[in-house]
């Protein structure tokens, strides 16, 4: 996903006489901040609001490029061909196929690629409305004596499994709402409410725990991948193993191996953010046991009991975690109102313009917090970078003024500007 947040960054909220951009499209700002260990900034004095003046500076000059290359007849996104996003698969390619080089791949370079990501945009009649939703493929390219080979396989998940049974969508994505049941009786669909099935469409990435590679998405259930034929072969819920309701997609592999994943737990005293290792241990493991030394070795309390922070990443050094706490909610109101208003998950977010960044900086060497610092709001899907230098610890994150550029991933957003691609050349 992160090619896409990157080509998306070109376009501007800027009007011109032949064509107004989205509001929503804003340019990203890789924001570096350096915060101090020792003294830090105390979280009780007024943040500086200087995120939103440099990403407004980025959008007036990359604006006149966007606008000058338009008026041109040339190609805004000259760098992302959108029907890579838009692809709606329908069969695996079991067979892998010879791929097409440009230049020369040296011979000593062997091994397999995974990725993971959006493939089917429509099930029986149904459309997903939002990229989030799309089914999951995964992807395999092998290299061997200077040759590449491809293949691809739907993800089998129990989500894609009910959908392709029921030829329509029967579960809820981010930004698609379920297509009523017929058959269910008023009373039927009335106690669906109180459900707790959610999605297990493990689109987002592939990371590896112990010998074992998985699929993983935002809530705690990961598919084992078999990396020699990209098979579903496991299925494994990390609810099972420690206390956590949901959890980022991005962890941290270490060099031992050792895992760690941000997720968000809930005991008697109210939410919080929680820190889980997953010890590269017992190797050869099955995949039932492979998460059983799982253990939480840090929390930070949520700011708000009803409104936990949306996390999709998070940050680790050598001696600390980094939790950035947006001010972008999963808000639980809106969770149960949107099952009673028939509503996507895309509906639980709560925005909160006027509430500061919190950035909590938490010991490794004794799971405390050393730096709770303030910023200016923003909204940010991935910390690209965060290292220790001079007694600082810098965190590179691809920042936005507000959370409004999700909406550029609409499907009907990303075929009106593929429709403006074609017409361009």
């Amino acid at each position: 996903m992160d090619c896409f947040e990157r080509a998306f960054g070109k376009f501007i909220r800027k009007k011109t006489r032949s064509l107004q951009f989205p509001k929503s499209f804003r340019f990203p700002r890789i924001l570096s901040r350096r915060l101090s260990v020792c003294c830090g900034a105390p979280s009780h004095k007024k943040y500086d609001r200087i995120i939103g003046q440099e990403i407004d500076q980025v959008n007036e000059v990359k604006g006149a490029e966007a606008e000058r290359r338009f008026v041109n007849g040339e190609d805004v996104l000259p760098h992302c061909d959108l029907t890579v996003w838009l692809r709606d698969c329908k069969e695996d390619i079991t067979v892998p196929i010879d791929g097409d080089s440009m230049g020369s791949i040296p011979h000593w370079l062997q091994g397999n690629l995974l990725r993971n990501g959006p493939g089917v945009s429509s099930i029986g009649q149904d459309q997903f409305n939002h990229l989030f939703d799309s089914s999951a493929v995964i992807h395999r390219f092998s290299i061997r004596k200077g040759k590449v080979t491809y293949q691809c396989k739907f993800l089998r998940s129990e989500t894609y499994r009910k959908n392709v049974e029921a030829q329509r969508i029967v579960v809820d994505e981010f930004g698609t709402k379920a297509t009523p049941d017929p058959c269910k009786t008023i009373f039927q669909r009335f106690s669906a409410i109180f459900s707790d099935e959610m999605t297990d469409n493990c689109m987002i990435s592939l990371y590896p725990f112990k010998d074992q590679i998985f699929a993983m998405g935002e809530t705690p259930v990961m598919y084992r991948i078999d990396p020699s034929n990209i098979d579903t072969i496991g299925r494994v819920n990390m609810q099972e193993y420690v206390n956590i309701v949901h959890n980022s997609s991005h962890p941290h592999v270490e060099e031992d191996g050792t895992v760690y994943v941000l997720g968000l737990s809930v005991d008697v005293t109210g939410p919080k953010y929680s820190i889980v290792r997953f010890p590269n241990t017992r190797q050869g493991t099955v995949e039932h046991d492979v998460l059983s030394d799982a253990q939480i070795v840090a929390r930070v309390r949520t700011r708000w009991p009803f409104h936990p922070g949306y996390m999709h990443s998070f940050g680790l050094t050598p001696n600390y975690y980094v939790i950035i706490e947006q001010p972008l909610s999963v808000s639980v109101p809106a969770k149960l109102a949107s099952k009673l208003n028939n509503e996507p998950m895309s509906s639980m977010l709560k925005w909160y313009p006027d509430q500061p960044t919190i950035i909590y900086v938490v010991s490794r060497r004794n799971d405390k917090v050393v730096l709770k610092y303030e910023a200016e709001p923003f909204f940010y899907l991935h910390v690209i970078n965060q290292y220790e230098e001079e007694g600082h610890v810098v965190i590179d994150v691809c920042a936005y003024k507000d959370p409004k550029m999700i909406h550029c991933m609409l499907i009907e957003s990303l075929k009106i500007h593929r429709s403006a691609q074609h017409n361009t050349h």
